[in-house]
């Protein structure tokens, strides 16, 4: 791949040339990718591991890596052959790289490394291999997936964990491509094209375009023409209806201005001026309270029109004069700036705190204004996440401290001293390192747990709020006595934990315990007497089975006769002559 990228080097000029041909507002980010730097990918001998390109002729060059984002999105095209010209080639042992690991971090690092939300997406893969798919993985010992779609790619660009998720597989590239509105331009080699365009015309025909590579990669730029003016020659309705699930929409064209209309959310091809009929059919799944029909005839006329182009004045988007457009963070569209979440104000100068424990904006409890948290009364703090309230550090008991008079109350939440801990800081360990932990509630009050407990645990108000009564340990109430010393505390969503201590008392057990005990005991019962009959009856053949044999060798003992009808299949014969004394006279010469 040396070539293709000195070649990528030189283009310079003529690719901001062609670029602006295509569209006068661009940005142009710059990643590279390899393959995972482990077996059998790579060789990890420690001189090859340092330098892949060591058995070759080839000069040094760089680990593996599986993928390297250099540069986010930018308009300065000085910085993209900056970054371009310090990139060096790396090296793996098969003939098959991690293409599509690159893509999908690049898909779902969007933000990160700064896509623009209104502009038309390409992502350029150019390649001289083939592809690693879902499962190839397992090679190396990687099976998980990365279902959750995270982005893997840290601060410096580098992919963090490259040896822990397999590779993505091609249903799920289309699926964020097409989420993310994202066309994808394959320039590959003559010979691994073949490959390419079957992915292509079986899974990735809307999103992608295929083009064969000169081995100098001259013509990088004619593929990326080519691609651009196809991906523009599509016309395509989506409707997104998660919020309606009751309303059902469907779409026919006339692509060939035949006057035959086919379902089809699309069509391909489309020449310029050419004129396309489209007809959407609205069902209503199921009737809601939002909706009325007046008449069973009744037809919805939707009228799309599109608004010319506006004249774009992108010195109007910049701060200062030697400021970036948008602050970098934003889009310029017909002079104004349209920024991203969490970024506001005209030039999106400001950037709003988001809450760490709920990913949103003032943390939801406030407004922000000119990067500032403008928070709602009852709540404080640089992202408005302190509650001001107290209710969570105390337990509701009349004449009561906060945090039980051993902490203090910060943002609705109980900050102990040394010496406790707890949620209301009411659990006490004495200054004895063999001493139990002791909770001061259950002594301070004892009556107050009692007088609760005794009014609202009876079996009616369990039944009724069984999710209230979310933990009991151990423990009943008696008719005559309480047998069992308690202490509780509310958690989260209003639930109360009740903690028990037992004073070793009898105490009456319930019907629906002495039910459950029952049951329990018959089925013991059952398995284990089941088991007991099994054993029986095997020891009991297995003693017939015993004295039948003695009874069998016994009688063979008595009867050794040969069995008159036997015919033994083996026959004697003897030789006459064997034994007699030779008696013939010898010759004479």
């Amino acid at each position: 791949m040396k070539e293709h990228l000195d070649t990528l080097k030189s283009l310079g000029d003529s690719l901001a040339h062609s670029l602006e041909q295509l569209t006068k507002h661009y940005k142009l980010a710059f990643g590279s990718f390899l393959d995972k730097p482990g077996m059998p990918y790579i060789l990890v001998d420690p001189a090859q591991y340092q330098n892949p390109c060591r058995s070759s002729r080839e000069e040094r060059c760089d680990q593996t890596y599986l993928f390297k984002h250099s540069l986010n999105f930018t308009e300065e095209i000085s910085q993209f052959f900056q970054q371009v010209n310090s990139s060096k080639i790396s090296a793996n042992v098969d003939d098959l790289d991690g293409a599509l690991e690159a893509i999908y971090q690049i898909l779902v690092c969007d933000r990160r490394f700064g896509w623009s939300n209104y502009a038309r997406k390409i992502i350029l893969l150019s390649t001289d291999s083939l592809l690693h798919i879902e499962g190839d993985g397992i090679l190396a010992g990687v099976s998980e997936v990365n279902i959750h779609e995270l982005c893997l790619v840290n601060s410096t660009g580098d992919h963090t964990q490259p040896l822990k998720y397999d590779f993505p597989s091609v249903g799920t590239i289309k699926r964020l491509l097409r989420r993310q509105k994202t066309n994808l331009i394959v320039a590959v080699t003559k010979d691994k094209i073949k490959m390419y365009d079957r992915m292509r015309k079986d899974i990735l025909l809307q999103e992608s375009f295929v083009g064969e590579l000169k081995s100098n990669s001259s013509n990088i730029l004619d593929l990326v023409k080519a691609g651009f003016n196809e991906f523009i020659r599509n016309v395509e309705f989506s409707v997104n209806t998660s919020y309606s699930s009751e309303l059902d929409i469907k779409f026919y064209a006339d692509c060939e201005n035949t006057g035959h209309f086919i379902e089809t959310p699309g069509c391909q091809n489309a020449k310029e001026e050419q004129e396309i009929n489209f007809k959407a059919q609205f069902t209503l799944t199921k009737t809601t309270p939002e909706y009325s029909v007046e008449s069973l005839n009744s037809t919805t006329l939707i009228g799309l029109e599109c608004n010319e182009e506006c004249q774009e004045d992108r010195d109007s988007c910049r701060q200062h004069a030697d400021s970036m457009t948008c602050s970098s963070r934003g889009d310029c569209e017909c002079g104004k700036c349209i920024c991203p979440e969490p970024y506001m104000g005209d030039f999106c100068e400001y950037e709003c705190p988001v809450s760490t424990k709920n990913q949103l904006i003032c943390s939801g409890n406030g407004i922000c204004s000119a990067g500032d948290c403008l928070c709602n009364k009852n709540f404080s703090g640089l992202d408005c996440s302190c509650d001001k309230g107290t209710s969570n550090c105390r337990l509701g008991f009349s004449n009561e401290t906060l945090c039980n008079g051993r902490g203090q109350c910060i943002c609705n939440n109980c900050e102990c001293s040394d010496e406790y801990s707890g949620t209301y800081c009411e659990i006490m360990r004495s200054n004895q390192p063999d001493s139990e932990i002791q909770n001061v509630f259950c002594d301070k009050y004892e009556a107050n747990v009692t007088n609760y407990f005794t009014a609202n645990t009876t079996d009616k108000l369990k039944a009724q709020n069984a999710t209230r009564m979310l933990q009991i340990e151990e423990g009943s109430k008696s008719d005559y006595a309480h047998c069992v010393k308690y202490c509780y505390h509310t958690g989260s969503n209003n639930v109360v934990h009740l903690m028990t201590y037992e004073n070793r008392c009898d105490f009456m057990i319930t019907t629906q315990a002495m039910g459950i005990g029952l049951a329990v005991g018959i089925f013991v019962a059952v398995v284990v007497g089941g088991l007991i009959l099994i054993m029986v009856k095997k020891w009991d053949i297995h003693k017939k089975e015993k004295a039948e044999y003695k009874k069998f060798a016994a009688a063979s003992a008595q009867f050794n006769v040969s069995n008159p009808l036997y015919v033994s299949p083996v026959s004697t014969y003897e030789n006459p002559m064997r034994g007699k004394r030779n008696n013939s006279t010898a010759g004479k010469l």
